[in-house]
């Protein structure tokens, strides 16, 4: 989803059944030039404030899901995220004027990465994750070693479920979009063209079988273009229940 042009602001509470009991997650979408599209949300059981389990991260390539897209602006994660389209709540369907005027907004031409700089982007993963000073250091504090329970590479976007960190997730998406933009640029012999799309798509995920939930929809992925469910050596999958 490529939301760099749009300027819309919408809250959305849908609800997550898990384990037999209903759980309220409020969706906050932040649409505004060179801003993060973020999705957050909160669980609460009783008193008791649940812990952060994994975060399933989701970032486009540059212009390849404008504002007014015939998909519309709410990708299938937010069916899979609590069934807000079967619940008839997707926002702002598709629409052929605002597509055009996000186009007219944008700069460079969109952006389909091809096989090699899809692996360029898998290296540059495998290296991020990894942490250390020799990855990024920030306020004097070296980046942190990060696990992937699940990825799917593809032409148009990336998905990588994450487990929780200690540090920021904006972090390590921001250093795996700057290095590989880099890279992948470079290689093309355009080390300026636009990559990646500005911000990224997070949603936090609380319990075991919603981190399972996310990780057959990334692997499902992979597994449509003939490729093994975990196809990179970086991953590993999350512990058993």
């Amino acid at each position: 989803m490529d939301w760099h042009a749009d300027h819309i602001l919408t809250h959305r509470r849908a609800f997550w059944r898990s384990s037999g009991q209903a759980r309220s997650y409020v969706f906050r979408v932040w649409r505004r030039p060179h801003r993060a599209a973020t999705i957050r949300g909160m669980i609460k059981s009783g008193e008791t404030r649940t812990k952060t389990l994994a975060i399933h991260t989701v970032w486009t390539t540059y212009l390849t899901w404008l504002p007014g897209d015939k998909r519309g602006h709410w990708s299938p994660l937010f069916d899979l995220y609590g069934g807000l389209l079967r619940n008839g709540h997707q926002l702002n369907m598709g629409d052929e004027g605002t597509r055009k005027t996000a186009a007219n907004l944008a700069t460079g031409k969109p952006k389909y990465l091809r096989d090699s700089e899809i692996d360029l982007a898998a290296q540059t993963i495998a290296e991020v994750i990894r942490g250390g000073s020799a990855v990024g250091v920030a306020n004097g504090v070296p980046a942190a070693a990060w696990t992937v329970y699940a990825a799917a590479l593809e032409k148009q976007h990336v998905h990588l479920l994450l487990a929780a960190n200690a540090e920021s997730v904006s972090r390590v998406v921001g250093r795996i979009k700057g290095k590989s933009s880099s890279r992948i640029g470079t290689a093309d012999g355009n080390p300026g063209q636009r990559v990646w799309t500005a911000g990224f798509w997070r949603v936090f995920l609380f319990d075991s079988n919603a981190v399972q939930v996310a990780r057959n929809y990334i692997t499902n992925h992979n597994l449509r273009r003939g490729m093994a469910p975990d196809p990179f050596n970086w991953i590993t999958p999350p512990p058993p229940k």
